[in-house]
């Protein structure tokens, strides 16, 4: 059987290179191969100390970033607490818009424990839980001058704790049946939260984006409201920046107790 065209290397390995060049200095085959072993495990123990060294840099960086997600975690983007106020300007140069937001004392609403805040005279009214700020939301229908209740309840606003990329839904939706008219209501809102980010002068930020949709229908006729928000949320502030679809509104001065 004939091969063509195949080249070989007539250079020997290196470890036959070694043992040929100890051969001829008088070393037996067997001291030859001490000294192998000998460099191998110098090898294997420099691969073992890079090793441990990758992986305790890995373990650094998950402790350190693990670290940061709990402090995040730990701080409180909602100090909602009787005394703490806000004060918000929009970014118009001439005669700019002012926006106050008090937290008032403790209240309760459907047996549930909830801080009324007021935005400059508007009261809303939050419930704050372990995993939600949930605000309550009531709507009514004028029927020959009278007001019914529709729809009534708390409606998650934001799921906590905030975590970069989470998005989230919910909703409330009734009818009632008046003089031989059904009359039905629902106000959904759909959450999610967009970025995170360092801010120099507030800390660590959490943007939440949200959209409310609040519809009424009257015998087959029904009316609906969109609204959306931009919230901007730091550590033991609270909210220092909100847009809705007219004007950015900033923090430019805050108390809490």
């Amino acid at each position: 059987m004939k091969f063509e065209n195949v080249e070989y290397s007539d250079r020997p390995c290196f470890a036959a290179r070694l043992v040929e060049y100890h051969h001829l200095h008088g070393r037996s085959r067997l001291n030859i191969l001490c000294m192998l072993w000998d460099k191998c495990s110098i090898v294997r123990r420099i691969l073992r100390i890079g090793q441990y060294f990758g992986f305790m840099c890995l373990l650094v960086f998950m402790f350190t970033c693990e670290n940061s997600i709990i402090e995040r975690a730990a701080c409180d983007y909602l100090p909602y607490k009787e005394g703490n106020w806000w004060r918000y300007s929009d970014s118009t140069l001439y005669d700019p818009q002012i926006i106050l937001v008090e937290v008032e004392p403790k209240d309760t609403i459907l047996m549930t424990e909830c801080f009324p805040v007021s935005y400059s005279g508007e009261v809303r009214y939050y419930a704050i839980s372990e995993d939600a700020l949930s605000e309550y939301v009531k709507i009514l229908y004028n029927f020959s001058g009278e007001d019914y209740t529709i729809v009534e309840g708390f409606i998650k606003r934001i799921e906590l704790p905030l975590v970069e990329g989470v998005s989230y839904r919910d909703s409330l939706c009734d009818s009632l049946e008046l003089f031989g008219s059904w009359v039905k209501a629902k106000y959904k809102i759909h959450g999610f939260v967009s970025e995170y980010q360092y801010d120099r002068l507030y800390g660590s930020i959490y943007k939440v984006v949200l959209t409310t949709t609040q519809s009424l229908t009257v015998s087959g006729s029904a009316t609906t409201d969109v609204e959306n928000l931009d919230e901007y949320y730091a550590p033991n502030i609270g909210l220092v920046q909100f847009n809705d679809e007219e004007r950015e509104y900033k923090l430019v001065e805050y108390h809490l107790e």
